[in-house]
């Protein structure tokens, strides 16, 4: 579980840190996108941005979506396919826990697509206030 609960805090956290793209030549930013692992398609986007600090967080802010939306339908399936070897009680806590950070992904993506949404706005907090445990499991 803790590499769903990791990408899920990521997301849910949204500190993302990068230079002021502002201040930097194309050459400089040139090297900073050549170690990212942005497809050739954004970083041609991102050259030809005019605002490129907010296109840079908002690319990252839906990688860390996607990252953990993938690694969360991955658990699923994972638990579905070896369900069968795992003690009830047990599954029952693993779904509890891909559930929870479900919610709180579902709610970042609401949030992406729509910022003024308050839909499931404490989904976040509830998951960061019992994160720790889901990070060990």
């Amino acid at each position: 579980m803790g590499p769903v609960c990791q990408s899920t805090e990521r997301r849910v956290t949204q500190f993302i840190e990068h230079p002021d793209f502002t201040r930097l030549t194309d050459e400089e930013i040139d090297a900073f996108l050549s170690a990212t692992d942005f497809s050739e398609v954004q970083k041609r986007e991102f050259r030809s941005s005019s605002d490129k600090n907010t296109l840079y967080t908002r690319t990252i802010a839906w990688k860390n979506i996607s990252r953990a939306h993938n690694q969360i339908f991955e658990m699923r399936i994972a638990l579905k396919k070896r369900g069968i070897l795992v003690p009830e009680d047990l599954r029952r806590i693993y779904e509890e826990a891909i559930e929870f950070c479900s919610r709180a992904e579902i709610h970042e993506f609401v949030r992406f697509r729509h910022p003024d949404s308050q839909s499931g706005s404490d989904e976040p907090i509830k998951f960061l206030k019992v994160r720790t445990p889901c990070l060990s499991a």
